[in-house]
């Protein structure tokens, strides 16, 4: 592991917290394709703790835009199915928001539609989610969170 590798290795672990200090994750950030490259790769090590998958989750989110946003989209999709409830309720959570921005902005995203989420948010469900996420993502699977934006 290169230093670079080492230095962000370290910022990773103290990501292991319910909410993100504002100074790490714009440290994170202003590490650019570095940190967006080792944080795809680390993602789904097993040794990881939920808070700090989640916390990866909510910073690659933001930099989604450093290389191919569709990259960080499959990532955030693939996690709707995880084992872990916080997890999986996250990646719901972030898979509807970034879904309803897109369709607010107008600009569709080619692997991120309501016909591909709808069957992963239903079975997410049905694997149970928190409490303040589940009627969210019930709603969207009931067609009640809005695509009228006008």
């Amino acid at each position: 592991m290169n230093q670079e590798a080492k230095e962000i290795d370290q910022l990773i672990k103290k990501l292991h917290c319910r909410d993100i200090p504002p100074n790490l994750k714009e440290q994170i950030i202003r590490e650019g394709n570095i940190a967006y490259v080792y944080m795809m790769e680390q993602i789904n090590n097993p040794n990881l703790t939920d808070y700090q998958v989640g916390n990866m989750l909510s910073i690659l989110v933001t930099m989604r835009y450093t290389k191919d946003p569709s990259e960080v989209i499959d990532k955030v999709i693939s996690f709707i199915q995880d084992e872990r409830i916080k997890i999986r309720s996250f990646a719901s959570y972030v898979a509807i928001m970034l879904l309803t921005q897109a369709e607010a902005c107008q600009t569709p995203s080619l692997n991120l539609s309501r016909e591909l989420l709808k069957p992963l948010l239903q079975k997410a469900i049905s694997m149970k989610l928190s409490e303040n996420v589940e009627l969210l993502v019930q709603n969207f699977v009931n067609e009640k969170v809005s695509q009228s934006y006008d």
